[in-house]
């Protein structure tokens, strides 16, 4: 039997030690009191405070749930009701966006609302029939809306005369800026579907290129920029015109193909999605024959895109079926993956190159939230948090061992995370993560059930070598038969108040993955014991 005697020691250690120096998590406020919860999924900070829809109990009817717009500076007193579009009744509130000095949002009925933080600040600006997206550039916000059956692009300068249709057009889909421009998806009878421009001026809407020419067209998607330049990917056809990655500099010349990617896809289209910038270097993920579907990375040169690395060796994808994107956290990218010996999705880490490009742990990582400097993300209905490293890869909190708190990171106030999430008790609401030491009257006890801030790879060697391409699976099948033991150990150890471990010498070096298992294995058996 494989020993693991002083990784043992050491996570047993760091398990029993951990909530002394944790963030301990908070319930802000009990929004809407009962099993369901105020649904809380997104919010936006601004002036000091964080801004989401929320549902609470209709004052005339406290058994009936309503959605408003709230605020909260982290504390319970200064969690209130921010704003009611129709007073008395529900509105469904979308995404919130910021621009300038106002942020901007669309109600259910279509109406675009702007507010400067303050309910007096807060108010309408115009009805829309089916408005998508909404952009900030600047001080404005720019939207599509139908206007008489017909899409168009808008822009909104916070008042009711300066929103203003820029083109009538059959415009729709993605919306980016770049250089004081928005660079979006047209179509006209002419060109079929192509890369479009505009400013806030009226009638300034126009054809950047025509990529593939004919009524067709090259149908952009995945617009995405970088600096000076906007990638994206075309779906036009398999030709030298269409069907791979471009990038552009706002003008027909310096409309450029940097790589087709039909000589290494499958007969029926080029597959490849999701760019994402991050460390100065495009990421996408994409389907080759020999291949399977893979990450790749791209310096804007045709010789520079390439596959990042065969993950899952084979034509075996190594991508999710749900992909939750690229986390850029300065020196690194994290992202969500799975190789030959993971039947579940798990965190790995790259540096943009196939070497640099290792797994981290984390089981099942979804809902990223990122700072730039670290990312919290929500792992088998646990709270998790990585600075893109094994040693910085932690486990936060599970509010619910039963069932799943569902975590859902909003954002931070002083530096503090706000996250959604259901204890079993509360139902989904408003929480966030104290510091040590920090008092805000209203603390989870001790004996509540919570566990906080255990280390990923408490037990692991810092001298002990990342591992690299070519060994990851050999180290995940040590990882795996190990794992059992490792478990078994530290549970026997915490019950006994000790470790326990013997004096058999001898150590493992496990990677942070297999840590991670037996972390989560020990507070499986924990909870079900209560």
């Amino acid at each position: 039997m494989r020993t693991v005697v002083s990784t043992c020691a050491a996570l047993c250690a760091a398990l029993l030690a951990s909530a002394a120096v944790a963030d301990t998590p908070r319930l802000v406020r009990d929004i809407y009191p009962g099993a369901y919860g105020s649904s809380i999924i997104s919010g936006l900070t601004f002036g000091g405070r964080l801004y989401f829809p929320a549902t609470a109990s209709l004052p005339s009817a406290p058994s009936v749930g309503y959605t408003n717009l709230w605020s909260t500076d982290r504390t319970s007193t200064g969690t209130a009701l921010f704003f009611e579009p129709r007073p008395g009744s529900s509105s469904s509130i979308g995404e919130l966006v910021r621009a300038g000095s106002l942020f901007f949002f669309f109600t259910g009925d279509g109406t675009l609302w702007k507010s400067d933080g303050t309910s007096g600040g807060t108010s309408a600006l115009k009805k829309f029939s089916q408005p998508e997206r909404l952009v900030a550039q600047g001080s404005h916000v720019f939207f599509f809306a139908s206007s008489s059956g017909v899409t168009g692009l808008w822009v909104s300068d916070g008042t009711a005369a300066g929103t203003v249709e820029v083109a009538a057009n059959q415009f729709g889909g993605e919306l980016v800026t770049m250089g004081g421009r928005v660079y979006f998806v047209g179509m006209d009878s002419a060109h079929g579907a192509e890369l479009w421009s505009a400013d806030a001026t009226v009638g300034s809407a126009a054809l950047v290129a025509d990529i593939a020419p004919g009524t067709q067209g090259s149908v952009p998607k995945w617009l995405t920029a970088q600096g000076s330049t906007l990638y994206f990917l075309t779906y036009g056809g398999p030709s030298a015109n269409g069907g791979g990655l471009w990038r552009s500099d706002g003008t027909s010349s310096g409309t450029t193909l940097v790589k087709s990617l039909y000589p290494s896809v499958p007969a029926g289209g080029v597959f490849a999605e999701d760019l994402a910038v991050s460390q100065g270097k495009l990421f996408f993920r994409a389907v080759s024959s020999s291949a399977g579907e893979e990450v790749w990375v791209s310096d804007g040169t045709e010789a520079g895109t390439v596959m990042l690395a065969d993950i899952d060796p084979g034509t075996a994808n190594s991508i999710p079926l749900f992909f939750r994107g690229f986390a850029d956290l300065g020196t690194v990218t994290v992202f969500a993956a799975k190789s030959a010996f993971t039947a579940q999705d798990q965190l790995w880490r790259t540096d943009g190159t196939s070497g640099g490009t290792t797994p981290i742990g984390g089981w099942l990582p979804d809902k990223f939230w990122s700072n730039g400097r670290v990312a919290y993300f929500a792992s088998q209905d646990q709270l998790w948090t990585t600075d893109g490293t094994a040693s910085g890869t932690k486990f936060l909190v599970d509010l619910n061992p039963t069932t799943g708190m569902f975590p859902r990171p909003l954002g931070e106030l002083d530096g503090q995370l706000l996250f959604s999430a259901s204890d079993g008790v509360h139902g989904e609401e408003l929480w966030t993560l104290d510091p040590p030491g920090y008092d805000a009257g209203m603390p989870v006890e001790p004996d509540s059930g919570v566990d906080a801030g255990v280390p990923l790879d408490a037990a692991v060697d810092a001298s002990e070598p990342v591992l690299d391409a070519g060994s990851v699976d050999a180290a995940m099948v040590d990882a795996a038969e190990a794992i059992p033991d490792a478990a078994e150990e530290v549970t026997s150890a915490k019950e006994q108040k000790g470790c326990g471990c013997g004096s058999a010498g001898g150590s493992v070096g496990f990677p942070a993955l297999a840590l991670g298992l037996a972390i989560q294995a020990v507070r499986r058996r924990r909870s079900s014991a209560r």
